[in-house]
């Protein structure tokens, strides 16, 4: 929705990680990202898009998008169907779809917009969300855009497999506990590797000095 034309003084936007207000800052971030993911995104493509209206002042979006993602290492990929359809470079075809709302004013323009990404939560499900958050950053910097996306799809992901049943507290709890428990295994991990670190070097050192005591022999 670019075309200033069509859009109210004081529409409102809301979506995925984004809340704007007022024609400027919407008009601004549909420019943005017309052009920013098609630039992030390899190979993307908007596909079967329609659009209905079954009352007044009232019109119904959905779309598909396609792209090129790359493959995290995580354990999840080994539960990849043999029929995926991976590309060169450790990537592979992702779609996912989005929906939106479209209330109308008096005038006909867009008064609100809602938006929403409408698809589930499998392996290559969570791969384009992610990818696709990602890739809608506008002036935040990269780090904390970055733990938006991860907490804002983590959180999501819990919420649809305990039903919506859990609170936005206990989603958040468990959140929390997931990073610090992650946390904690990196810094066993640090640990360990820097014991073994200094174990290899005191050994290499002591075989060393061993060599110079049979030389000077």
């Amino acid at each position: 929705m670019i075309d200033r034309s069509l859009i109210a003084d004081n529409v409102s936007y809301e979506g995925p990680l984004a809340t704007l207000h007022g024609s400027k800052e919407y008009l601004e971030a549909m420019q943005q990202w017309q052009e920013l993911l098609p630039e992030r995104l390899e190979d993307f493509k908007v596909k079967e898009m329609e659009a209905w209206q079954l009352e007044p002042g009232l019109i119904t979006a959905r779309w598909r998008v396609a792209f090129v993602a790359p493959l995290p290492p995580s354990p999840k990929l080994l539960e990849l169907p043999e029929d995926v359809p991976k590309v060169p470079g450790a990537a592979v075809r992702v779609e996912t779809t989005l929906r939106a709302e479209l209330t109308l004013d008096a005038e006909g323009k867009v008064l609100r917009h809602e938006e929403a990404i409408a698809a589930g939560f499998g392996v290559l499900d969570a791969v384009a969300r992610y990818e696709l958050l990602t890739a809608r950053r506008r002036e935040v910097g990269p780090v904390s855009w970055y733990w938006r996306v991860l907490k804002e799809t983590s959180l999501e992901e819990m919420a649809f497999y305990t039903n919506n049943q859990a609170t936005t507290e206990e989603l958040e709890w468990r959140f929390n506990e997931m990073v610090a428990r992650n946390f904690l295994y990196g810094a066993v991990l640090g640990v360990l590797f820097w014991i073994t670190l200094k174990i290899t070097i005191a050994a290499r050192m002591a075989n060393l000095l061993e060599e110079r005591a049979g030389g000077a022999l």
